[in-house]
């Protein structure tokens, strides 16, 4: 996906999902923060599709999260409308918002995902602190990780690991942050999976396992990709942007 294709601005989320033109294969679908919208591209080529989920469509605003749900339909996150709005699968129709805004005192939300149970799971980065909701209504449960548990801050990212764990990317004052683990049951803090800054990591966009339990984590402001082995420890500059 060229720079700017299809209007492409700030993009922060990406998925695979249904195919769109009948070629039998899954389209890439991306959240586009300056224009509040999803685009959707070929999943082969790369080629610009069409705004999956047009401008500012059910409200959304400043999109993050996009994820497939259990059900089958789409759902986005909007950052600045505090909450999860739910889209058809295939035509990209507004359906409902699922989380309705600030629902369990949600501030801020970076990221969203389905956890093995079925319920939803959103970083919220305003409160410090992850929140639950329940999978089929969207109705809030509780504060699955309380604000500062584990010395959580201002959370970016989310994941559940191999071991069906809980990884939040923590990011303190000052920059640098690192990956806490809670249990994938309770919340309850487990430990430090990383260590704080390790890899020079700053703001931690994401947290992605590979099979081997390999952690990836991309950088925003240091443009790269750090790998951790599957006990927390930095191997290597998986990608790294030469600036030069």
């Amino acid at each position: 996906v060229t720079n700017g294709a299809g209007g492409l601005d700030s993009p922060h989320d990406l998925t695979f999902g249904p195919d769109a033109n009948s070629d039998g294969e899954e389209e890439l679908y991306v959240s586009s923060g300056e224009n509040h919208a999803v685009l959707r591209y070929d999943g082969v080529t790369g080629e610009f599709l069409d705004e999956f989920v047009p401008s500012g469509t059910g409200g959304l605003r400043w999109p993050k999260s996009v994820i497939f749900g259990p059900d089958g339909h789409f759902y986005v996150l909007g950052q600045h409308s505090n909450n999860v709005l739910r889209y058809d699968r295939d035509t990209g129709e507004f359906l409902d918002a699922f989380v309705s805004s600030e629902s369990g005192g949600l501030k801020a939300p970076e990221m969203a995902v389905f956890g093995p149970d079925g319920n939803l799971y959103i970083a919220s980065f305003g409160r410090h602190n992850i929140l639950r909701f329940d999978g089929a209504n969207g109705k809030f449960l509780d504060a699955f990780v309380p604000t500062f548990s584990g010395g959580l801050r201002r959370p970016e990212a989310l994941n559940f690991g191999p071991d069906k764990n809980l990884y939040v990317f923590s990011l303190p004052e000052g920059g640098g942050g690192n990956v806490l683990r809670y249990d994938g049951h309770t919340g309850e803090f487990v430990d430090e999976f990383t260590r704080m800054g390790a890899g020079g990591i700053w703001i931690g966009q994401d947290l992605i396992f590979d099979p081997f339990g390999r952690l990836y984590i991309p950088s925003l402001r240091t443009d790269s990709v750090c790998r951790f082995d599957a006990d927390g420890r930095f191997e290597k500059f998986f990608f790294r942007y030469d600036r030069r």
